[in-house]
């Protein structure tokens, strides 16, 4: 908990000073999803896992060719809220 606790405060004051924040959206190439082998090796390789712990909202976009985009947009905790 703990963990959880800091990389929500972290967050927090990134957001006092930015807006939004763009980073990365995984750390190797998208998998086929019916793969389940790499579907699994890939989860711990998956930059989207801080916001999902945060619970600050973040999304990231398809390719014309359905895979995930290299980037996600995020947002301070709430912020969805104001859409």
């Amino acid at each position: 908990m703990r963990c959880r606790q800091l990389l929500n405060r972290n967050l927090a004051r990134l957001f006092e000073r930015y807006d939004f924040l763009v980073c990365g959206n995984s750390l190797h190439l998208p998998c086929p999803i019916d793969d389940e082998a790499l579907v699994a090796v890939s989860q711990s390789m998956q930059a989207r896992v801080p916001f999902n712990l945060s619970g600050d909202p973040a999304m990231s976009g398809m390719s014309e060719s359905g895979l995930p985009l290299s980037f996600q947009l995020a947002a301070p905790f709430g912020a969805s809220a104001n859409c």
